[in-house]
């Protein structure tokens, strides 16, 4: 009596690698062809949250559950809107309010497990109309928002002809503006309860202020509601400043249109931060970021020579800018009165120039 010889169960074979030279094969041809600006590989480091988008799509084709496959599309979907300036909140605010998103994934593979590919196609649909439900009903926006409850700032010069200003912010949606028509330093709210500290320290050197805000650390931020500026605080214009200014993680914006400022240090953790650059003065300035997406808005009339320093991340920049080895100057940074010297450096996401 002859065995039956059964066949084994073979699994479908990876997407991964044709999908990816797809990709980028279609990157690099629409470049040549002109229809992309800028440089190919630029591109192609923007476009690199499609590696977790095609990890993802073929797991659920070989069939190797929902939830992490669901997990990584998430994530590559997410990251990618953010790299194009499609997504209107911060991309690491998202997904870190959104973990509970998880718990809903795990109970689909539950049900679905890994019966078929339309099994995991339907309750990869059914999770995408859930986020889409929760956003909605979140009412999510990056643009400006109520501030949250808290303390008064208001500092007076106390007779300062200049001014260092040291802001170091834990997490949260921050506003930094102008303070026209006040003889006050530094005035507005910021956010402060039993989980949110706020510690202020004002000294004079000779006629400058040596002023100084700071937080304690503090992640609860993240699982509020969006649109709660946690911090909204106006600079005098009347003076030279110099700024430094930190965050955690969270969204940063900071309008320096009107100031006087004489130089400028920023350090970003993971997030989104916009600063619009002076209108006016020549100083040298420093912006450094670890994860996200730094957006750099330069006034009509400021010139503006950036020297980047950038891991996996790229920049985009206004198509007059000259490009040598890292360094990007827009056309008339030589001969201006008002230019600003940029060093900027990016671990992961991107840097946006805009002309204002």
């Amino acid at each position: 009596m002859s065995e039956r010889k059964e066949t084994p169960h073979r699994r479908p074979r990876s997407l991964f690698g044709p999908l990816l030279l797809i990709a980028l094969g279609i990157v690099f041809l629409l470049n040549n062809l002109g229809i992309l600006r800028g440089d190919g590989w630029n591109t192609v480091v923007q476009l690199w949250p499609l590696i977790l988008i095609v990890i993802g799509l073929d797991s659920l084709y070989q069939r190797q559950g929902l939830v992490g496959a669901i997990f990584i599309i998430g994530l590559g979907t997410v990251f990618l809107l953010s790299n194009f300036n499609l997504l209107n909140v911060n991309a690491w605010q998202l997904v870190l309010r959104l973990w509970p998103l998880l718990l809903v994934a795990i109970g689909l593979d539950l049900i679905v497990g890994r019966r078929s590919l339309w099994a995991s196609l339907a309750g990869l649909a059914v999770l995408l109309a859930i986020l889409a439900g929760v956003l909605w009903l979140q009412g999510v926006r990056l643009g400006a928002g109520q501030v949250l409850s808290g303390q008064e700032v208001r500092q007076s010069f106390q007779g300062a002809t200049r001014a260092e200003i040291i802001l170091q912010s834990s997490a949260g949606d921050v506003y930094i503006h102008s303070l026209p028509g006040s003889n006050e330093l530094i005035a507005g709210q910021v956010a402060s309860g039993k989980s949110r500290r706020i510690f202020e320290e004002i000294s004079m050197q000779g006629e400058q202020a040596n002023y100084r805000l700071r937080e304690d650390e503090n992640f609860g931020y993240f699982w509020g509601r969006a649109g709660q500026r946690t911090w909204d605080l106006g600079l005098t214009p009347t003076i030279p400043l110099e700024i430094h200014y930190s965050q955690g993680a969270g969204v940063s914006n900071l309008d320096l249109s009107e100031l006087q400022v004489y130089a400028l240090r920023v350090n970003m953790g993971v997030g989104q931060t916009t600063v619009t650059l002076p209108a006016k003065g020549e100083f040298d300035g420093r912006i450094e970021g670890a994860v996200g997406q730094l957006i750099i808005i330069v006034p009509k009339g400021m010139e503006l020579r950036v020297r980047s320093n950038l891991a996996l991340a790229n920049i985009i920049t206004p198509a007059a800018y000259r490009k040598r080895d890292r360094v990007y100057t827009s056309p008339g940074y030589e001969t201006a009165a008002n230019r600003i010297d940029l060093e900027v450096g990016m671990a992961v996401g991107n840097v946006m120039i805009r002309e204002k």
